[in-house]
């Protein structure tokens, strides 16, 4: 495996990783719009628009981190020129 696909790889590991992190993060959402409803003044309004900025932009980064990976990893690991011949060597060439 070339290092620009490794990096391509782990880059999308990463992006599902931030996604599946979002599973835990609606039921703290949940509970942070009951502590609002029932508290008054605008602490509770602080709370709700912060943890929407936190949601947002953990989902985007998952998403950017999914959408852009190989180009990500092509800039992380750039090819080399004599890199092109190489080819992936399988277990029963081995």
């Amino acid at each position: 495996m070339k290092p620009n696909q490794l990096a391509t790889l782990v880059l999308r590991l990463m992006g599902i990783y931030c996604l599946v992190l979002l599973i835990p993060m609606s039921e703290l959402f949940n509970n942070v719009l009951f502590y609002a409803q029932s508290g008054s003044g605008s602490v509770g309004t602080a709370m709700v628009v912060i943890t929407l900025v936190l949601l947002i932009g953990w989902l985007s980064v998952g998403i950017s981190l999914m959408v852009f990976s190989k180009v990500l990893g092509e800039m992380l690991c750039p090819t080399k020129p004599d890199e092109g011949g190489i080819t992936a060597v399988s277990f029963e060439q081995i």
